[in-house]
């Protein structure tokens, strides 16, 4: 199973009160080794778009395109997602606040782009009803299952849900980790994870980077699994050949003295007759004097014992 993990960092803007702000937050979040960001829009009671213009929406993304992090939409409200789509997104993301929102699923839905949507456990009929109602708009999903609360005990991670939430609906799955642990998303990868959420506001900047470099170092050690390939055997070829040991003599023994098991030993050692191959020696007469350590080999054989 070949492993590809999008990490994606969530930013909820509304404190942020310059675009330099945010620009910032990208670029903690760029550092640390994340693939995309969601960003949360809400609106004012006048139905404005808060706290920028379309104009710093539009340079916002720019600024992420320009560290090739992808950015993502998180519209908590119509206009919201009059705004990203005018700045050009490619999917969005459905906050839990808005799973039975259906005026703004619909919406959502009829840009015929890919929804990451947040599952929270404990939720799953509303989640059933929610996939059912997107379906027919034939939109792209990825189903997030969703920790309760932050940080998040282990008995409560609840991981195994992940492989249910894969056979039940069919599409990608992935975890939001709200653990406030290093391992809870590793392991979601093992059981099948390919999107990890982290939010910005949950951790330092130095633990994010040591959760990614984690999550990356088990994505790695997954490219591999169940491999043939021709690579795969040169380097079971390469290991196998550095581990061999040859065949040397223990005492010392006379021309023409047969070679029984107790006469042998094993060195590291590469050109000699390989370990493997002592039933080959055993009974077999020398040609020649032996001294204690000599590496044993053919010639040493007399000529009807030669292999």
């Amino acid at each position: 199973m070949s492993v590809k993990v999008n990490i994606l960092g969530t930013v909820d803007v509304s404190t942020c009160s310059e675009p330099e702000s945010v620009n910032s937050i990208i670029e903690e979040l760029a550092v640390a080794g994340v693939n995309g960001i969601s960003f949360s829009l809400h609106t004012d009671s006048s139905s404005s778009i808060r706290p920028f213009t379309i104009a710093q929406w539009s340079g916002i993304k720019n600024y992420c395109d320009a560290l090739n992090i992808e950015f993502i939409g998180g519209p908590r409200a119509m206009c919201a997602v009059d705004c990203f789509e005018e700045i050009g997104v490619s999917r969005y993301r459905v906050d839990t606040d808005e799973v039975g929102n259906y005026l703004l699923l619909e919406k959502l839905a009829r840009t015929g782009k890919e929804l990451i949507i947040s599952a929270p456990s404990g939720m799953d009929w509303q989640i059933e009803k929610m996939v059912d109602f997107i379906q027919p708009y034939n939109n792209s999903m990825i189903i997030m299952h969703w920790m309760p609360a932050y940080p998040c005990q282990p008995w409560d991670w609840g991981l195994r849900r992940l492989e249910w939430l894969k056979d039940h609906y069919g599409y990608k799955v992935g975890l939001c980790d709200r653990s406030g642990d290093l391992f809870a998303s590793s392991a979601a990868i093992a059981l099948g994870a390919e999107y990890l959420e982290i939010r910005y506001d949950d951790y330092t900047h130095e633990f994010r980077k040591r959760l990614i470099e984690g999550i990356r170092k088990v994505e790695s050690s997954m490219q591999k699994v169940n491999s043939n390939t021709n690579e795969d055997n040169y380097t079971h070829i390469h290991l196998k050949s550095s581990s061999d040991r040859s065949l040397i003599f223990n005492k010392d023994k006379k021309k023409d003295s047969v070679i029984t098991i107790e006469d042998i030993e094993f060195a590291e050692n590469t050109s000699g007759i390989d370990v493997s191959r002592y039933y080959d020696i055993v009974g077999k007469s020398l040609c020649a004097d032996v001294k204690q350590g000599e590496l044993l080999n053919w010639s040493l054989l007399k000529m009807e014992a030669r292999l």
